[in-house]
């Protein structure tokens, strides 16, 4: 049976996309889509909410309250319903094959890549969770983990609001043999475990908790936003190593100062690295 989904529909300029972005996932919504196709100097964006949790009135009356706080001016803003199966077939309309750190690619399950060479495809259908790679952050957490990999002494990771599965693959494709993904959406972690299936990784561990998953890792990654990972800072510290590195992002620059007095000390800020209005920060045990 589909299900119906509350729809928002917010049409930014380009500069505003990110931020507006931003303050939608604080609404706790289930997806997000940026779509960039548009020539005319707009980026719309979409996004899903459960309307079993929030009506839509009370949707539009708060993103319109935190645009005007941000300052940030809607060209276009609408709600509407559509159910699950539309849902889905929008995500085929702007996904498309795209190298998300040197050497791996990110690929729909609908959509092969152009000539990939040598380069590792990791198949990807995002289903209901909230991630395909394109979003900086996520790039900028493959890139760090990419880094720490190549610098040696990586043999676990933890990514934890794993969303959709895609760092946990990208650690698995640079050769990390223990993975765990936390996610504590239902919805998502069953397509994380899809698409772990289907890259042939269903060795990786997955939870909805921390309590589900074991040990400590040499690697812990998380790209959510500030007020989680300020929430989780003592289960976090937990689960890295000796010697062990934390990777976070999903926090925008101006926001750096507020997360690295979080975490250090007892970690050491080691490296931020910057996209756009979006920042990681890599800290070292």
């Amino acid at each position: 049976m589909s299900k119906i989904w509350n729809i928002l529909a917010l049409t930014v300029a380009p500069s505003d996309a990110e931020s507006a972005s931003a303050l939608i996932a604080e609404l706790d919504c289930n997806g997000i889509e940026v779509d960039e196709s548009a020539k005319d100097e707009r980026i719309r964006l979409l996004a899903y909410f459960d309307p079993a949790v929030e009506e839509i009135g009370t949707i539009e009356g708060r993103i319109r309250e935190m645009l005007s706080a941000w300052k940030i001016r809607p060209l276009a803003l609408s709600l509407d319903t559509a159910d699950l199966d539309d849902w889905r077939e929008k995500w085929r309309q702007w996904f498309h094959p795209f190298e998300i750190a040197p050497g791996i690619i990110i690929a729909p399950s609908w959509e092969a890549p152009d000539n990939p060479r040598e380069a590792h495809v990791i198949t990807l259908d995002p289903g209901m969770a909230f991630g395909t790679g394109i979003h900086p952050t996520t790039r900028l957490c493959a890139e760090a983990i990419a880094t720490k990999r190549e610098e040696g002494g990586i043999d676990s990771l933890l990514d934890v609001g794993t969303g959709s599965g895609i760092l946990s693959l990208v650690g698995r494709a640079l050769g990390i043999s223990r993975i765990a993904g936390v996610e504590n959406d239902p919805d998502a972690l069953t397509v994380a475990r899809e698409n772990f299936a289907i890259n042939g990784c269903a060795d990786i561990e997955t939870g909805l908790d921390f309590t589900s998953i074991d040990g400590t890792f040499d690697l812990v990654v998380a790209n959510i936003l500030l007020r989680p990972l300020l929430g989780l800072r003592d289960a976090l510290l937990e689960r890295v190593a000796p010697g062990g590195t934390l990777i976070l992002s999903g926090i925008t620059n101006d926001q750096e100062e507020d997360l690295a007095e979080a975490f250090a000390p007892p970690l050491t800020l080691a490296t931020k690295t910057q996209r756009e209005e979006w920042s990681c920060l890599v800290f070292h045990r």
